[in-house]
């Protein structure tokens, strides 16, 4: 699996996609998986934050170890930025342990001559926690704008046709 590299030719192992709501994170996600044999690990930030904390954790290291086992992979973290940032004061413990498995399941990929590349999504990319945000875990940040009108035709029009080839 080939990688995006930055200017000295180093490959990303971790990227964000920031843009609002409902401007196409997940459906580009989408779209990578299918074109790529890569295997795909889909972790849902919402989802996790209503598990309890040890179940969370658990099915964080199982993604992690599931990516690492089946590579090449694409780890797609979805609504990332609501992981390890203390938005819901209530759930510290949970935000803490999350956080810090996140970063040893990304630290096993970045410290292993894996194939293993992160896509992360996030709405905001200031409630993202520092130290997920550095050379070889989450390095480089892409801002996606809304589609226009033409760029919404022509994905609306690729959708339909997947659509009529699967009746």
């Amino acid at each position: 699996m080939k990688n995006k590299s930055d200017e000295e030719g180093r490959a990303y192992k971790g990227i964000v996609l920031c843009s609002p709501p409902g401007s196409g994170k997940s459906l580009l996600a989408k779209a990578i998986k299918s074109e790529t044999p890569a295997h795909f690990v889909h972790v849902r930030g919402l989802e996790l934050i209503t598990q309890p904390v040890q179940k969370a954790v658990s099915f964080v290291n199982s993604c992690f170890s599931e990516a690492l086992q089946s590579q090449p992979c694409i780890l797609f973290l979805d609504d990332f930025d609501i992981i390890g940032n203390n938005m819901y004061p209530a759930e510290r413990e949970l935000d803490s342990r999350l956080a810090d498995a996140f970063l040893t399941g990304i630290d096993k990929i970045r410290d292993s001559s894996s194939s293993i590349v992160i896509i992360a999504t996030v709405t905001d990319i200031t409630a993202v926690r520092k130290d997920f945000l550095h050379p070889m875990r989450l390095e480089k940040a892409f801002k996606l704008n809304y589609p226009n009108r033409s760029e919404i035709i022509s994905i609306a029009k690729v959708l339909i046709s997947s659509m009529d080839a699967n009746l």
